[in-house]
């Protein structure tokens, strides 16, 4: 039998992850590093750009990465942003997304979160030109991860500066 067939068969048994010794290792402390990226994780360090892209629909959105230690595959991620000098949340209301952890590594309790969109639209109106007025602001970028089989939640926040995308300036000119 394939060791896929294996580990379907141990979950199944057991009921839930399964580690040397029965204990579940995606009980330890969740932790969470916050990044950006479409297509893979790009962590976020204070001060980071964070681009903001306009979309093929026509509407604003962020690319939310992360990276997740100690938790099952199965997780609920949001998001908020807010830009301190204006007092403003700009992104992130009722954005709340349900994904599977990208590369998980079942026995480590690891992997990653890509391309979750959090839409910039928590002001009315949420037009091109009032989005575009917030490139070069300080804002902070708060991500919330949750694993849906223990429950255990995990928040961590980054300091970044909003960017319009480069494939976005074209939306902001005019």
């Amino acid at each position: 039998m394939n060791r896929g067939v294996w580990i379907w068969l141990a979950l199944l048994a057991g009921g839930g992850s399964v580690a040397c010794g029965g204990d579940d290792p995606c009980l330890e402390e969740m932790t969470l590093r916050v990044g950006t990226g479409p297509t893979g994780f790009t962590p976020l360090a204070g001060g980071d750009p964070l681009p903001m892209v306009f979309g093929s629909q026509g509407g604003w959105h962020i690319d939310l990465s992360a990276e997740v230690t100690n938790s099952h595959q199965s997780v609920e991620v949001s998001a908020v942003v807010t830009v301190p000098s204006i007092d403003q949340q700009v992104a992130g209301d009722a954005n709340t997304s349900y994904v599977g952890l990208v590369d998980y590594d079942d026995l480590a309790c690891t992997g990653e979160v890509w391309s979750v969109r959090i839409f910039v639209d928590d002001f009315a109106p949420a037009t091109n030109d009032r989005i575009c007025m917030l490139h070069g602001q300080d804002a902070v970028f708060e991500v919330t991860v949750t694993d849906l089989e223990s429950e255990q939640t995990v928040t961590e926040s980054v300091d970044v500066r909003l960017q319009v995308s480069a494939e976005s300036q074209s939306a902001c000119s005019g």
